[in-house]
C-alpha cells in the first residue's frame, strides 16, 4: 500500500444534505496522511473517518510514497 496526503474540509451540506458544501471556518484545508491501495480509496477512508461526504469534502489526494 502507498501513503497519500489528503486535503479535506469539514462542514455540512445545505438544503437537507443535498446542497452546496458549507465548510466550518476553523476546519478547512486540513491535511492527513493515510495508507491505501489508490487515491480514490484514500479519499473514501478520510470521508469515512469524518462522517461521510455530507460532513467531509476532500480537496486533493497526493501519493507521497510507495
Amino acid at each position: 500500500m502507498a501513503k497519500y496526503e489528503v486535503t479535506y474540509s469539514l462542514g455540512h451540506r445545505g438544503e437537507s444534505g443535498h446542497g452546496a458544501f458549507i465548510g466550518e471556518s476553523t476546519m478547512q484545508y486540513q491535511k492527513i496522511v493515510v495508507e491505501a491501495n489508490g487515491p480514490t480509496t484514500a479519499q473514501r477512508i478520510v470521508e469515512s473517518m469524518f462522517g461521510g461526504p455530507q460532513r467531509c469534502l476532500v480537496g486533493s489526494t497526493w501519493q507521497i510514497s510507495n
